[in-house]
């Protein structure tokens, strides 16, 4: 879709894991870093293989390679804002709603097929992160992910008709950082594909005007897709986001060296944490009353998890260590 008309932390390669490992992330090409050439124009999603765009409704692909193209493709200024990647040198992007009478409902998506098919009965968890972009003068809730078993091209305009598995539960406005989505589910069996955008009808989309700009829309960049059996993890499972207290760590990312803060009084409550590599082995475990110290370790993704005295996952957070 012409943008000139109309005025969403993890990657690791398939190089990098091991496909036996545990920890491997199904979603290929998840930062959007592989493609075959520079974009050079809007809806060029498809040149970050194996992603396209279904229904062709111009989801689009920013890249550093196109910052001196003149295609307003690059990063981290392009047409749709201003970003650094969450990660790597690039990201995708796509419109998740429009305040126009005319096209109110009408979406852009993407889509992919993953590394494996997913096992029915088996809980998986998924991340993805998302930065509203600054042009945008509404914010929304409902970028999510929707796992099937072939490949789909949602209703455009949607018709509210799909649900997806996981999703931003709350109106993400910021535009300065990237906002961590994250949740489990799980698999009914022989998903295959993912699709990500907003499935909700723009009533239902909770959208905030934040800003007196003219665009009408709410445009959010994706990067670093994850999905994978919640076994590196637990074999309970992983708990849904919005559990109390709320964690934060950081900075994220961090030179090794990072601090886990929460609403609650941490002080008083016997949370540990752990720190598991992209091998799934545990190498570190402590109280989350000091400073985290892993920088004798190699750079890279870690999950870190924390866990209340009885063992209960109360938060899970990748974190880079550059």
């Amino acid at each position: 879709m012409n943008k000139k008309l109309l005025f969403f932390f993890f990657i690791v390669s398939n190089q990098f894991i091991s496909n036996n490992t545990s920890a491997q992330n199904m979603v290929p090409n998840p930062g959007f870093e592989n493609i075959t050439t520079c974009p050079t124009t809007d809806g060029q999603i498809n040149y970050a293989i194996p992603w396209s765009d279904p229904g062709a409704t111009s989801s689009d692909l920013f890249q550093t390679c196109a910052s001196s193209n003149g295609s307003g493709m690059g990063i981290p200024a392009n047409n749709n804002g201003f970003q650094q990647p969450h990660t790597g040198h690039g990201y995708a992007g796509l419109f998740t709603y429009f305040n126009f009478a005319a096209v109110t409902n009408l979406r852009e998506y993407m889509q992919v097929m993953l590394n494996g098919t997913l096992t029915a009965g088996t809980t998986y968890y998924v991340s993805y992160y998302i930065s509203r972009t600054n042009t945008s003068d509404y914010a929304t809730k409902g970028p999510g992910i929707k796992f099937t078993s072939t490949s789909i091209v949602p209703s455009n305009p949607t018709n509210g008709s799909i649900t997806p598995e996981v999703n931003s539960t709350t109106v993400v406005t910021d535009t300065a950082g990237w906002t961590l989505v994250q949740g489990s589910f799980v698999a009914a069996g022989g998903e295959h594909y993912i699709t990500i955008g907003n499935f909700a009808l723009s009533a239902n989309s909770s959208a905030v005007f934040t800003s007196p700009a003219t665009t009408g829309t709410a445009f959010y960049y994706f990067d670093d897709i994850y999905v994978n059996d919640t076994s590196l993890f637990s074999s309970a499972g992983i708990n849904e986001l919005n559990q109390t207290p709320v964690f934060t760590i950081y900075p994220n990312p961090s030179n090794g060296r990072f601090t886990i803060s929460s609403a609650d009084k941490i002080n008083n409550q016997n949370y540990t944490v752990e720190v598991i590599n992209v091998l799934g082995e545990k190498i570190k475990e402590q109280s989350i009353v000091n400073e985290i110290n892993i920088s004798d370790k190699a750079k890279g993704i870690y999950f870190i998890k924390v866990k209340d005295e009885s063992g209960l996952i109360l938060h899970i957070e990748k974190l880079l260590v550059q």
